[in-house]
């Protein structure tokens, strides 16, 4: 069994320390088991174990098993942490990590790894870590998606992660032209991204984050109300998906921690909101981090209201996976039946969806009701069967170590 602070004592003794850690397939063995807890944790256990593998995936040692770990975990499809295993490569400048991310968004394992791929490029780039053949690569992908138009495997998200990259990619101003005239033709998100460098055009975003503030009168002094509508505005605005998370982290940290998760359930609770997916998603992704037991109703209930998107729905599954408190059996059993039952044949979109799904029943500590229920419903709960594998294989010391 290893907490956070176990954790966090052994990566800095293993980076700092007098003794070199050997063998390779020793360092690779605790990046291993780093990863597999940091995927299944939460929270502050969840902060305490990132910062760890950060900090030897950066170590010139330990960074060629790290990342190998990490690439590798990419490499199965039927893995809990695409998304999060492929991201984690983007604060190594190793040339292995740039290689094991260009893959997955040429040869992706699915579609959630590519889209992980996209979100790593946007520090990468910042940080040049892509050669210039690499680049050119990037440049490529970046231009395949956001010239194609609607089909399987492009979802929303992933035309957004690579928007984010236009203009940081070093196009000529004729191909940046033509790109920004297909692009701004695309949903409001997109074109706020490109146009504007934010998830909603300045009025918009405007209005939102002084609905919000006009909650918090009572909490935040006249005297800060500048800086912290600025913080409101980069938690549901900012275009790359780390500064969204590391504020809403920030805001989880300091006294206003409460009076904000109640604001943003409030605002989700009026229909308007919840049903205008480009409003209520960026909300549910702050929830994920702010929310606690007293929002937990607002968040379960759209995972299940009829009339909201399926963007919305979905986004609320994966919030409520990370929210405090518990839900009947009652609950667990209707969401199962909601969202398999919708879930139409294989595409990616149901990829995502019934990841989200045993995800969310996993780490409520429900996998033996789901379990139960995919064994009821054995020919419509064939993919999350397919899922939920590797959570039901987890060892019990990995599981328990990750909650510490």
């Amino acid at each position: 069994m290893l907490t956070g602070d176990d954790w966090d004592s052994l990566s800095r003794s293993a980076v700092h320390g007098p003794v070199h850690v050997t063998p390779g397939r020793v360092r690779s063995a605790v990046a291993r088991r780093l990863l597999e807890e940091t995927l299944v944790s939460d929270g502050t256990s969840w902060m305490r174990r990132f910062e760890s593998l950060g900090r030897l995936m950066a170590d010139p040692q330990w960074g060629s098993e790290v990342t190998a770990v990490c690439s590798g975990a990419a490499e199965q499809s039927g893995h809990v942490g695409l998304i999060e295993a492929v991201c984690a490569l983007d604060g190594s400048p190793h040339p292995d990590a740039g290689r094991a991310v260009l893959r997955q968004l040429t040869h992706p394992t699915t579609q959630d790894s590519r889209y992980g791929a996209l979100l790593a490029c946007a520090r990468k780039t910042r940080r040049r870590h892509f050669s210039t053949g690499q680049t050119r690569t990037l440049v490529d992908v970046a231009d395949a998606i956001l010239t194609s138009g609607p089909g399987p495997g492009l979802s929303p998200d992933t035309v957004e992660a690579a928007a984010v990259l236009l203009h940081q990619l070093p196009l000529t101003p004729a191909h940046c032209a033509r790109l920004l005239r297909t692009v701004t033709h695309r949903n409001d998100t997109v074109r706020a991204i490109v146009l504007h460098g934010s998830l909603a055009d300045p009025a918009s975003a405007s209005v939102g984050v002084s609905r919000i503030l006009s909650r918090l009168t009572a909490e935040v002094p006249p005297q800060t109300a500048t800086v912290f509508s600025g913080l409101l505005d980069n938690l549901l605005h900012h275009p790359v998906a780390d500064v969204r998370l590391y504020t809403a982290m920030l805001l989880r940290a300091s006294p206003f921690h409460a009076a904000v998760a109640a604001a943003l359930a409030a605002e989700l609770r009026r229909s308007a909101t919840a049903r205008a997916e480009h409003r209520a998603v960026p909300l549910l992704h702050a929830l994920r981090v702010l929310a606690g037991p007293e929002q937990r109703d607002t968040v379960a209930n759209l995972t299940l209201e009829r009339g909201v998107p399926a963007g919305v729905a979905l986004a609320a599954v994966h919030a409520l996976s990370h929210v405090g408190g518990r839900s009947p059996e009652g609950y667990w059993r209707a969401l199962f039946d909601h969202h398999t039952a919708t879930i139409a044949a294989e595409t990616a979109d149901q990829h995502a969806a019934v990841r989200r799904l045993v995800y969310c029943f996993a780490m409520a500590g429900e996998l033996p009701l789901l379990t139960r229920l995919i064994a009821q419903e054995r020919d419509r709960a064939a993919p999350a069967r397919h899922l939920s594998v590797c959570w039901v294989s987890l060892a019990h010391h990995i599981s328990a170590s990750a909650r510490r």
